[in-house]
């Protein structure tokens, strides 16, 4: 039988069958006789001689198991261990290779994603690799995308239509920031971009000029001329504001400050010539007879009675509280405020056109705070007509993609960071009014999860087209904003303070008031009031 195992192993051996005759060798008679002992020596020369061929054809793995069986049977050897050696040196060069050829194809992307096209093509080289491929075909795509969207612009800008421009370049950059031509287009439309915003405020289209300058600063490349048409814009709204609250004097002094930024605008003289006229109406009316009254009427309101006059109905003195009582309230909403609806949760309002939204401890003091590290982004999330446009400080993730700026979509995902996320909501497609349902990103209040971007309405009901959706089946309600004040209108009643109001008057802030079975409140986000004050007053 040993004679027999013997024979079989010589004879694979010459046929170079080196795996059969290293099972056969394993017979531990074999190592013990002598014709075993030389047999096994030359397998353990043969599978040397075979693992050096492996490791010139970079088949690192079956050269290492060929030294491995020679090592057992032929012991360390000079030539095994010298394979060895090689084996490994091999190995690590390859892997040096392969992270060097990773860190280029990286490199190479990241300048693509970038939109610096040439600068990544040139990275590649000529890099033999699927991936490399891949890249060679996105850059090439974007570089068409690049040129599609010049010749695009070119034509837009000698049409005269500088808003198909702008939205044209908006709609190409994200991926392409870093494309020569495009920057160079997206300066020349910014000037004229610019020169049409001064032309429609010029004009008194405030509505168009905040319009285009909103989307002319999504273009970047902030300027002294650029930043004087937005406080020209501010400084219309402030004063638009003060005339719609009677505020002349006010109105006035802003308009005066709106002719040194806009000299040749004629409807700002005429308008602050009128606001001059009001102001010193007002003023000579206060000066006249109707000022000691007035005066007087605000000593009494100052100080509580403490009786009815006598000869003075009781019901007279119930319908003049009941008359009073509705103007007794602060009825102006601020600019955020914190909506509390029992049983449903807290939801924080901001009305503000454009919202900033950052960590609580960032030096930028965001208008939105979240509870986050102080080295996150701060982004701003900015109404534009019937959009919402993103833009960020540096790259962070919305939806698929990591961007800086982005047209924003409903059910768009925001992350500021893996822990900080939410998710931008536009429940309803006839209102503008979005939402951020915040999921792991946490305010400084815990109980608001949701945070109401408010354009002109929010609303109220059980169905998913519902900015706040309630969990009983009674019929919706709309909170509008009209003249600075929130009214409601629904087919439900409305109770304030045990007694039924009046839905042509506004809303109080601070005070609970019912809605149908759903109460709720009105609270100043500056300062709320603590819970169990509100279970008080209900």
């Amino acid at each position: 039988m040993f004679n027999l195992r013997l024979k079989q192993a010589q004879c694979a051996l010459s046929d170079g069958q080196l795996d059969e005759a290293f099972r056969l060798v394993q017979d531990q008679e074999i190592h013990r006789h002598r014709k075993g002992q030389k047999l096994t020596a030359k397998l353990a020369k043969a599978l040397a001689r075979r693992g050096e061929s492996h490791l010139a054809a970079e088949r690192y793995q079956q050269a290492l198991g060929d030294c491995n069986r020679a090592d057992e049977l032929g012991g360390n050897r000079i030539e095994v261990a010298a394979l060895r050696t090689a084996i490994c040196k091999a190995m690590e060069e390859r892997q040096y290779r392969h992270v060097q050829r990773n860190q280029q194809l990286q490199a190479a992307r990241q300048r693509i994603d970038d939109g610096w096209l040439s600068v990544g093509a040139e990275m590649l080289g000529n890099t033999d690799h699927p991936d490399a491929e891949m890249l060679r075909i996105q850059g090439g795509a974007k570089r068409q995308l690049a040129a599609d969207a010049a010749v695009k612009v070119s034509g837009a800008l000698e049409r005269g239509e500088i808003e198909e421009a702008v939205a044209t370049i908006l709609r190409a950059q994200p991926g392409l920031e870093g494309n020569s031509v495009l920057a160079e287009q997206a300066g020349t439309i910014r000037a004229a971009a610019m020169k049409r915003v001064k032309e429609y405020l010029n004009e008194g289209r405030i509505d168009l000029a905040d319009g285009m300058l909103s989307r002319v600063v999504l273009l970047g490349g902030e300027t002294v001329e650029l930043r004087q048409l937005q406080d020209a814009v501010v400084i219309c709204r402030r004063a638009a504001a003060a005339v719609s609250t009677g505020q002349a004097r006010e109105a006035l002094t802003l308009l005066s400050r709106l002719s040194l930024i806009l000299p040749h605008a004629k409807w700002a003289d005429s308008a602050r010539g009128n606001a001059k006229q009001c102001a010193e109406a007002f003023e000579a009316l206060l000066a006249g007879p109707l000022g000691f009254v007035h005066s007087r009427h605000a000593a009494v309101d100052a100080a509580a009675p403490e009786a009815a006059p006598p000869g003075i109905a009781a019901e007279t003195v119930d319908a003049r509280d009941r008359s009073d009582g509705e103007d007794s309230h602060n009825t102006v909403l601020p600019s955020r405020f914190v909506l509390q609806v029992d049983g449903v949760g807290a939801y924080m309002v901001m009305r503000q056109s454009c919202v900033t939204v950052g960590p609580i401890s960032s030096s930028r003091r965001p208008a939105l705070t979240l509870m986050a590290g102080a080295n996150l982004p701060v982004v701003s999330i900015e109404r534009q007509d019937e959009d919402y446009f993103l833009s960020a400080d540096e790259p962070i993730g919305v939806g698929e993609a990591v961007t800086t700026r982005k047209l924003l979509a409903n059910g768009d995902k925001i992350a500021l960071s893996p822990r900080c996320r939410m998710k931008f909501e536009v429940p309803n497609a006839a209102s503008n009014t979005a939402v951020l349902a915040l999921s792991s990103a946490k305010l400084s209040r815990p109980d608001i999860n949701h945070v109401i971007l408010m354009d002109r309405d929010i609303l109220i009901g059980a169905g998913m087209t519902h900015h706040i959706r309630t969990r009983d089946g009674s019929d919706s309600a709309a909170l509008f904003v009209r003249e600075g004040r929130l009214y409601c209108r629904t087919r439900q009643t409305v109770m304030l303070e045990s007694r039924l109001h009046d839905v042509h008057l506004p809303l109080p802030v601070g005070v609970p008031f019912r809605i149908g079975m759903l109460g709720m409140v009105i609270l100043n986000a500056g300062s709320d009031l603590p819970h169990q004050e509100l279970e008080a007053r209900r």
